[in-house]
């Protein structure tokens, strides 16, 4: 099965007013931008740096990408 086939039939079981947010850990960015150009934007990490790099990274190619920090932050990252 497709990813946007996946997608498509995830995104439609939603009820209204709910968000999905696509947890992108481990995931390459080229990853993220393929679920981005079918229309995703929300996106969550729980590695701060992983989160900054791939934010980075898509900066140019997503421009209306919305990062969410999930779990979590050790006090060492901080």
């Amino acid at each position: 099965m497709s990813l946007e086939t996946r997608y498509r039939a995830v995104a439609a079981k939603l009820p209204e007013g709910v968000t999905l947010i696509a947890v992108s850990k481990t995931q390459p960015a080229s990853a993220i931008e393929a679920l981005y150009r079918l229309g995703h934007r929300d996106f969550g990490e729980n590695y701060a740096q992983e989160l900054l790099a791939k934010a980075a990274e898509l900066e140019q190619r997503c421009p209306e990408i919305r990062w969410h920090f999930i779990g979590h932050l050790q006090s060492n990252k901080a």
